[in-house]
């Protein structure tokens, strides 16, 4: 859970002490910055719990977690931010609820194959859901990002 806050507490510095934006440059509006920590985020999340699974010291794996419990921690209000900036309010309560069932489907199969037989496996999976989530982030969302918004002219309140 300390490990969360400090993660939260991260996010509100590199938030905070950003550079301004440059006068006519859309590449450095607060949307893209968000969609290039959503990526950071991601990719350090998937190594650090890669090397937590795949590490035999304890002491490794101790921080490789809480080194993924922080990236937990600014997961969330970056994709807070996100996605109250990229989804209209008449829509978001119904995409979050549809997005949320895969995620379910996933939990349920785990959980009915046997989570300790199989454990390895299903965080392995889980680190490359991750990785696979930095890598679309960086090449689909940060794109267009760069191309959409112009400095903070499209963004809404979360």
């Amino acid at each position: 859970m300390i490990s969360m806050m400090l993660g939260s507490l991260l996010y509100t510095a590199v938030c905070s002490y950003a550079p301004p934006p440059a006068p006519g440059s859309p590449n450095d509006s607060s949307l893209t910055l968000h969609a290039k920590l959503s990526s950071l985020v991601c990719a350090v999340s998937a190594l650090a719990l890669a090397v937590s699974i795949r590490s035999d010291s304890e002491k490794i794996r101790f921080w490789a977690f809480c080194a993924f419990e922080a990236c937990v921690g600014m997961y969330y209000p970056v994709q807070g931010m996100l996605r109250g900036t990229l989804i209209a309010n008449e829509h978001r309560a119904t995409l979050s609820a549809l997005f949320r069932v895969p995620l379910n489907v996933f939990v349920v199969v785990s959980l009915m194959t046997g989570v300790s037989s199989a454990r390895d496996a299903v965080l392995s999976a889980s680190s490359l859901m991750l990785a696979f989530s930095a890598l679309t982030t960086a090449f689909v969302v940060v794109a267009r990002a760069d191309d959409v918004a112009p400095p903070e002219t499209n963004l809404r309140p979360a």
